[in-house]
């Protein structure tokens, strides 16, 4: 072999080795999630992510979640720019991927759904969201993880309970103080249990761990009239504290086993019921030696058990009344049971059928519905029948909850078993359906599509909006996932804001709204701009996309073909603009069923370009 043959082979094996590529080189193959919202989940997959790292959307670190050596998932940051984003990840060991590409969309209402948000992993327990005392929800996932987001669906935080190692969450209900503390529990793999304490920015506080045979928390953690944190471990029996209570830095107050000891067969933990004295808590007892029954207890807030009274039904829970007493379902869950503050009957109502778990409204007044009918009864505190609706379209009404300033009976059912969900609400007054929505149909994947609420109701200050998680039935071991709906229960919002608008040389932004009805055959929609330059002329437009562009001295928020709106409309002495829709002239011809952007063009001679827009407003028409 001669040295020029040697040296050409030498060549070629080189050019070899850095044209192959290695078989670790991380590599995204896939984002199946081509449009995903602001604060949406994004999936990404592909191979060699190994265990751990960062994910960058247009250079901007996302929140992730789910990370494996072929798949990630990470949330889309709400700082970014609408439209294509680049989408690059970097593994622990500081390798980075290909970048991939995806289209950012805002999040936009769809009639009484303000927004829905994507957790992580299917949340199957019944346990429902958390809102704090600024408005600011909270809901956790199967695997330990807690989600903080803004009431407009903003995601603000990530708290991860399990700080990563396997495990599980779900460990009962999240609840929040009056100093936005957040208080829920998780269960690492093994014999510990975890109660967490998180700050509002989502720092850890503190944690409280029980180490013992218990696999789960059967109630609680749940705070008290008093500020102290209550909750029950299980199995009492063989070893764990059972009832105890916490103080607000997380130190033990006392423990009580219980007498019988307290115990849950099948348990996925529930919400504590609060008096004034005493609070209220209810198992099956199956496995504790003697009991083999179903009993309801009394604790009160020093530790001492005032009663526990055999009987109630299996899976039920007592829900509190404003004077101390409660309701709860009772016997072979044909039964519901009123008792005082002492554990005393007051009252039983029995049905021929199962009963749906009941829930209590402020005035006193519970709500449930009878099987095998079926019917929707009202009970008043002294166990009087205040009304009855009876009929199949109620269907099978799974997750009901009351708006804490009454008025409203939500319904988060299906017609029967292997049904589309949908949600519906009530009035409290006599029963009427005030209105209902169908909930979508999912891509079916390997399994069912239907998404059904699978979780107790909560509620914003005001009780103008509901919120409830609702799960995908779809089998897919590899993206088991939920929502968060937030709903509006009023009368919804005529359109939603989306973009961004500039301060203009009054130093104000001009935001758009409109006014009347989004049907088209009612004719009447007023478009209201606040904010514009005093007496200056603008020009509203309208197209079909969403895009948020540079221009002018502010940003152009309508894309694709876009039309003009004739005549021009002035500004008033207050800086507003006010158009009437005619649907007789000839841009009315490009209004038609679907969702349309509007935005303001206005004149800003004081700064730059010499003109500016508005925020973007979309509206649904129908």
């Amino acid at each position: 072999m001669n040295i020029s043959s040697s040296l050409a082979r030498a060549g070629l094996a080189l050019v070899l080795f850095h044209t192959i590529p290695t078989a670790d080189a991380q590599t995204i193959t896939d984002l199946p999630d081509t449009h995903v919202t602001l604060s949406g989940r994004l999936r990404i997959q592909g191979s060699s992510f190994g265990q751990g790292g960062t994910v960058a959307i247009n250079g901007t670190q996302a929140l992730t979640t789910v990370w494996r050596d072929d798949e990630v998932h990470a949330y889309v940051p709400e700082s970014t720019a609408l439209g294509t984003a680049q989408v690059q990840l970097t593994t622990s060991s500081g390798s980075s991927s290909n970048v991939d590409t995806l289209e950012v969309i805002p999040r936009q209402a769809d009639g009484r759904v303000n927004w829905r948000f994507a957790v992580s992993s299917v949340r199957p327990n019944g346990q429902g969201p958390a809102v704090g005392p600024d408005g600011t929800l909270y809901v956790d996932d199967s695997d330990g993880r807690l989600y903080a987001l803004a009431a407009d669906g903003e995601l603000l935080w990530i708290f991860d309970g399990n700080a990563g190692a396997p495990g599980g969450g779900l460990e009962g209900p999240i609840d929040v103080s009056a100093d936005g503390t957040i208080y829920y529990a998780t269960n690492p793999l093994g014999t510990e249990i975890r109660v967490h304490a998180v700050n509002p920015d989502g720092t850890a506080r503190w944690m409280f761990s029980e180490f013992s045979v218990s696999y789960r928390i059967i109630a609680g953690p749940n705070i008290g009239p008093d500020g102290n944190l209550y909750l029950v471990f299980d199995r009492a029996h063989l070893g764990t504290m059972g009832a105890c209570s916490l103080d607000p830095n997380g130190a033990l107050r006392w423990s009580n086993t219980g007498s019988p000891e307290v115990n849950d067969t099948g348990s996925l933990g529930h919400h504590i019921a609060f008096s004034a004295s005493a609070f209220y808590v209810a198992f099956n007892e199956g496995q504790v030696p003697g009991a083999n029954d179903n009993y309801v207890f009394g604790f009160g807030y020093d530790g001492v058990q005032q009663f526990a009274v055999a009987g109630a039904w299996q899976r039920g829970r007592p829900h509190a009344r404003a004077d101390g007493s409660f309701v709860l379902r009772w016997g072979l869950d044909t039964t519901l049971r009123s008792l005082d503050a002492a554990g005393n009957e007051q009252w039983t109502f029995s049905a021929p059928a199962n009963l749906t778990e009941p829930v209590v409204g402020p005035d006193g007044v519970t709500y449930h519905q009878v099987g095998g009918g079926p019917k929707l009864h009202a009970i008043g505190a002294d166990g009087s029948i205040q009304w009855t609706v009876v009929g199949a379209q109620l269907g099978w009404m799974n997750f009901m909850g009351v708006s804490p300033q009454g008025g409203r009976l939500l319904d988060g059912g299906r017609a029967g078993l292997g049904q589309p969900g949908w949600v519906r609400s009530y009035s409290t007054a006599n029963g009427d359906l005030e209105w209902s929505i169908d909930l979508p149909e999912e891509d079916p994947g390997s399994g069912l599509a239907d998404l059904i609420v699978q979780s107790e109701w909560a509620f914003n200050a005001d009780s103008s909006r509901g919120y409830a998680m609702v799960n995908a039935l779809v089998f897919d071991s590899d993206d088991s996932y939920g929502y968060l709906y937030a709903l509006t229960l009023g009368d919804p919002d005529l359109g939603s804001n989306y973009c961004t608008a500039t301060a203009n040389s009054t130093g104000n932004m001009a935001l758009i709204r409109a006014q009347g009805s989004s049907a088209i055959a009612d004719q009447n929609l007023t478009l209201v701009t606040d904010g514009v330059v005093p007496g200056v002329p603008g020009l509203y437009f309208f197209g079909p996309t969403q895009i948020q562009v540079a221009f002018g001295n502010g940003f152009r928020c309508v894309g694709g073909s876009t039309t003009r709106i004739q005549p021009p409309a002035f500004a008033d002495g207050m800086g507003t603009t006010t158009h009437v829709l005619s649907f007789t002239a000839p841009y009315a011809s490009h209004i038609n069923a679907g969702t349309l952007n509007f935005q303001l063009w206005y004149r800003d001679n004081m700064t730059g370009a010499g003109f500016n827009l508005s925020d973007g407003f979309a509206i649904d028409f129908h």
